[in-house]
């Protein structure tokens, strides 16, 4: 016995009802899905470190000379929008 299954249809997802309910949270939360770098106000935070915590040394780890160049131009763009 074969069984003829329409996978078109099986597999399609229905958009409209979605579309609408997505569309409906972007309008309400507009400020959380601005295009770039998003910043937090008012807000503190408060770093617990353990008084008997020691502090390690750490040699940098050596970057590949075939990508260093892109590393670096990755760098200056993170630097020019403020990132670092």
């Amino acid at each position: 016995m074969q069984l003829k299954l329409d996978w078109k249809t099986i597999c399609s997802v229905k958009l409209d009802q979605n579309k609408v309910q997505v569309d409906n949270l972007l309008k309400k939360y507009k400020s959380v899905f601005q295009q770039g770098l998003g910043t937090m106000h008012h807000f503190k935070a408060r770093l617990r470190v353990k008084t008997e915590a020691n502090p390690i040394f750490r040699r940098p780890r050596s970057v590949l000379f075939a990508i260093r160049e892109d590393i670096g131009k990755g760098l200056d763009r993170l630097e020019q929008e403020g990132i670092i």
